[in-house]
């Protein structure tokens, strides 16, 4: 099967409170193959916990401890994208040890989740360096060159607007 730039389009759907205070963005995402709600607004503790009771979820936590029991290279690529989606702008540091931890993974897919994932934050100089460490050093060309595209769009993304939202990204 082919897969063309219209198939990475997510499919997104999204809801507002009555009351109009807060929002519930649901996606799912085919290039990391995840599905995942964002919840923004006054009643984040509440709608995250209707979220939590009807639905099978992944928290940043769960991530994490994807990356760091290192098991086997699926994990460590499903724990990447959970952390890297899921983090807040105070995750960052811990975000950036995780995805430290993996860069010279044997298995070429965990650096490029590694990649992938540092997209998807897009904040923080030490996913920067992370990036630029493996678009210097990689054993692989291919790795080295999607780093360098990465870096390139960070680079053009830092002159847009930061949401002022302390805990999303």
């Amino acid at each position: 099967m082919e897969v063309t730039r219209e198939d990475e389009t997510p499919t997104r759907f999204g809801w507002e409170t009555c009351d109009e205070t807060t929002s519930l963005d649901y996606l799912e995402d085919p290039i990391l193959g995840v599905s995942y709600v964002t919840i923004r607004g006054e009643r984040i503790a509440h709608l995250s916990e209707a979220v939590r009771t009807g639905l099978a979820t992944w928290t940043f936590q769960d991530g994490m401890r994807l990356i760091s029991a290192g098991n086997d290279s699926d994990a460590i690529i499903q724990g990447v994208y959970v952390g890297a989606i899921s983090a807040t702008r105070k995750d960052v540091p811990v975000v950036s040890e995780a995805f430290r931890s993996v860069i010279r993974h044997p298995d070429r897919e965990v650096r490029r989740a590694v990649l992938v994932g540092i997209g998807y934050v897009t904040v923080g100089t030490e996913l920067r360096e992370i990036a630029k460490e493996i678009r210097n050093s990689d054993q692989d060309e291919g790795i080295r060159v999607d780093a360098g595209y990465l870096l390139e769009g960070l680079e053009m993304a830092s002159a847009a607007p930061v949401a002022d939202d302390d805990d999303a990204l």
